[in-house]
């Protein structure tokens, strides 16, 4: 039996699984049968810690390379 994600994880997947658009919070907060006003709090976080950004009023994940420190991020494409 797995652990339950906590609500950063949930949104951290949902947004990762679904990028291929921007995301409001209140959809998000649907989606994941959330509060609302939780998952703007979890994503204002997720925004201090550059996992995702915001475009407008909308969320979305940021791209793997920018998530990475800077050593790895030199050796992406260099394989």
């Amino acid at each position: 039996m797995s652990e339950p994600r906590s609500d950063a994880e949930r949104i951290v997947v949902f947004l990762g699984e679904n990028d291929d658009r921007t995301w409001g919070a209140t959809t998000i907060a649907e989606r994941l049968d959330s509060d609302a006003d939780g998952v703007n709090a979890v994503l204002s976080r997720l925004k201090e810690r550059g996992l995702v950004c915001r475009e407008g009023s909308h969320w979305r994940i940021t791209r793997i390379e920018a998530r990475m420190p800077l050593p790895q991020r030199a050796t992406i494409g260099s394989e």
